[in-house]
């Protein structure tokens, strides 16, 4: 399976929390929240990756972001991915996307000048 890195350098100093919004309602996550969760949850190298286009780096395991902020939040799994995405991006988190075959034939859009990303569903 195919990623594509489509995450820009976090800034130098990453908040220490970050609120994540949509489908959880309003919930404080912070790194090491993440960190632990990543811990506790077998990083999907180790597993059949299954479905899930938005995936990001925590040690040197890559987790699904919905999964990630559930666990690290205490909340249920949504299907919410850009909420995920963006708070764990905050918190300086690298981020992959699971590259499709129209991505592989037409390159990341933002080098080929169209603006599209991946779907914002995991499944």
């Amino acid at each position: 399976m195919p990623f594509i890195h489509l995450q820009h350098p976090a800034p130098p100093e990453s908040p220490r929390s970050v609120t994540v919004g949509g489908a959880w309602g309003r919930v404080l996550l912070t790194r090491g929240q993440v960190e632990t969760a990543a811990a506790r949850l077998v990083p999907i190298h180790q597993t059949a990756p299954g479905g899930g286009e938005w995936y990001a780096l925590v040690g040197g395991g890559l987790h699904h972001v919905s999964d990630l902020v559930a666990e690290a939040a205490g909340v249920s799994r949504t299907r919410d991915v850009k909420a995920a995405r963006e708070a764990l991006d905050a918190l300086g988190f690298v981020l992959f996307a699971k590259a499709d075959r129209q991505l592989i034939d037409n390159g990341i859009p933002t080098h080929t000048g169209r603006t599209a990303l991946p779907a914002d569903s995991d499944g």
